[in-house]
């Protein structure tokens, strides 16, 4: 597969799914909607409530869509870029960037990935909206979230069984598909960021010892895990939408 061919395979990646703005928006007059509003708790169940409740939680998984798939995009710009894409250039154990491409290209793909667990969180918050599964949006977490209802929802057990993949370091040589354990690999490399040091850098010491990835390996799994997601959102979405049109409002 020549370079051209790989990128064009991970754009195709990026822009599978697209998410407007006019979802679960409750029009009144013409173009004109409700922006919001609150309710008693007497009135949570109210189907108005439910679909109100799940455009709030939908237009916070649009920003985070949005900035992520942005910064995807500029780190494929960057990350092929020839100062980075050059194996002879890429300086593995340079204890800093070899290029101002390199540390642009890890700088978006450290942006996206610190993103992408909220976009996760956001899921499940919708998916709890629109079920009235009736737990506090503030301390869900997802992984545990769809695995405890993965027996009763099957689109749960679906996203329940990805999020457990193992990773498989066999696969670099096939980037015409998708890997497994996307998901893993992006946690640690996120957690390790949050909480140990910076995954981008080189370091080999008592401390930590940390052989940074080039920047495509990144963005391959990158890639793989926001086309996965976002056809997660794309089932959320039909779904919500199914079930809105039954409600007698």
């Amino acid at each position: 597969m020549s370079i051209e061919e790989e990128k064009k395979f991970l754009m195709s990646e990026i822009n599978e799914y697209e998410f407007h703005n006019d979802n679960f928006k409750i029009f009144v007059e013409g173009d004109k909607y409700i922006g919001g509003f609150l309710t008693s708790k007497n009135n949570k169940d109210h189907p108005l409530n439910i679909i109100n409740n799940c455009r709030a939680v939908y237009l916070s998984i649009l920003d985070f869509y949005s900035a992520i798939k942005f910064s995807i995009e500029n780190a494929l710009v960057y990350s092929y870029d020839e100062n980075v894409n050059s194996f002879e250039k890429f300086k593995m154990f340079s204890d800093g960037y070899s290029s101002q491409e390199e540390m642009f290209a890890y700088y978006f793909l450290n942006n996206a990935i610190y993103r992408l667990s909220s976009l996760w969180d956001f899921l499940a918050q919708f998916y709890n909206s629109l079920y009235g599964l009736e737990k506090n949006n503030r301390k869900i977490y997802y992984k545990a979230f769809f695995n405890s209802y993965k027996d009763k929802y099957a689109e749960f057990r679906q996203i329940s069984n990805y999020l457990i993949e193992i990773i498989d370091s066999n696969e670099s040589s096939e980037p015409y598909r998708k890997w497994s354990g996307n998901h893993k690999y992006l946690k640690n490399y996120r957690n390790k960021m949050t909480h140990i040091n910076s995954p981008s850098i080189t370091i080999i010491s008592n401390y930590d010892f940390n052989i940074k990835d080039h920047p495509l390996v990144i963005l391959k799994r990158l890639c793989d895990e926001f086309n996965t997601l976002c056809s997660f959102i794309d089932t959320a979405v039909s779904i919500a939408n199914s079930k809105f049109l039954k409600m007698n409002l």
